[in-house]
């Protein structure tokens, strides 16, 4: 996603759709984006357009990201998560230390040109109570040390390789080298330190890789099938299917996916946003709910399903219980989520 999906965005599919692309998103980096991409090999086509629709379809069918996260995927972007969260998990799997600025990425305060700047002292002492640890934050930035020209705010950045402001197109590309174990343009294996870093990430990541044995205990997954920054593919699809190989008929993991709800409710305030989305934190409390009643008055669970919302079209419109299909306690066949034929089936 941090290497792709900036181009992705001004896909003809996505780029007037998709809520507040424009506000948050700068569509010339966007273009430079793709041409560095192209440059690399990475992408094809003839044209920007060609060349963000090809940055699409490899998120889509390469990577695994569902159509119905491509709607909001560029609002993330836009605020820089798959960035931060590349750089910042990178380090953590790699357990990096400040002072090793791991592909050339840093955090600072930085000016509106995208210089670093002092941080200000009330900002500072601030920041226990203002930042997440995910920059941006509190005004903390990425910084790119490796940009052309001085350290500069990732997302102003123009790559030494390509001579563009490309979103510091380089330094996303190192994370995704170290991720892979080769490089990401050449496909060639690591050497030096960048092998070293990778090997580190691996053994980090293997650390804390699931087992899937929740040991029998009643267990409930929520997701929204558009949520953009944990994609499902990646989460709880597979980590429910990887509970029933193990667990097997003494699994008691029910998984429910809602349709048209996603990860950050606070975007739900937006027009394009409020429109096409119900809140998934409703549903966050109504599994909290069932698994009290599983555990203090011996409830089934449901079984695992897919929810089918009702989005309110509009943003005047008030939201309503309407809108909340609430899980159903017996499902129809066609809405139910199994695991059969060592698969995860997961209706449309």
């Amino acid at each position: 996603l941090a290497v792709y999906q900036g181009c992705a965005n001004i896909a003809p599919e996505v780029r007037d759709v998709a809520p507040l692309n424009a506000t948050f998103n700068n569509f010339t980096i966007a273009e430079n984006i793709c041409n560095s991409l192209a440059n690399k090999g990475l992408v094809t086509g003839a044209t920007t357009d060609d060349r963000a629709s090809d940055a699409l379809r490899i998120l889509e069918q390469e990577v695994g990201i569902q159509p119905e996260q491509n709607l909001l995927a560029p609002v993330h972007f836009g605020l820089a998560v798959a960035q931060s969260i590349s750089a910042t998990y990178a380090n953590a799997y790699g357990q990096a230390g400040v002072e090793d600025r791991l592909c050339d990425i840093s955090l600072a305060a930085t000016g509106a040109g995208g210089a670093v700047t002092p941080i200000i002292a009330a900002q500072e002492a601030a920041l226990f109570s203002a930042s997440n640890g995910i920059p941006p934050s509190a005004g903390v930035n990425l910084v790119y040390d490796g940009a052309e020209g001085q350290p500069t705010n990732l997302g102003a950045s123009a790559s030494p390789s390509t001579s563009q402001q490309d979103y510091g197109l380089d330094a996303l590309l190192c994370l995704r080298s170290l991720a892979l174990g080769t490089d990401a343009v050449t496909g060639s294996p690591l050497a030096g330190d960048a092998a070293e870093w990778s090997e580190r990430i691996a053994d980090g990541v293997e650390q804390i890789r699931a087992s899937g044995n929740l040991r029998g205990k009643p267990t409930v997954f929520v997701t929204g099938r558009a949520d953009a920054i944990l994609p499902i593919n990646h989460t709880s699809r597979p980590y429910f299917g990887l509970n029933q190989r193990v667990e097997g008929s003494d699994s008691k993991l029910r998984y429910y996916e809602i349709l048209n709800a996603h990860h950050l409710d606070v975007l739900n305030g937006f027009p394009g946003v409020a429109d096409r989305y119900v809140p998934l934190h409703h549903y966050f409390f109504q599994a909290l709910d069932l698994v009290w009643a599983n555990l203090a008055e011996k409830q089934a669970l449901p079984p695992s399903q897919v929810v089918r919302t009702v989005p309110r079209g509009d943003i005047a419109t008030p939201l309503s219980a309407a809108n909340l299909t609430p899980i159903d306690p017996t499902p129809d066949a066609g809405d139910r989520i199994v695991f059969a034929d060592d698969q995860v089936q997961i209706p449309d």
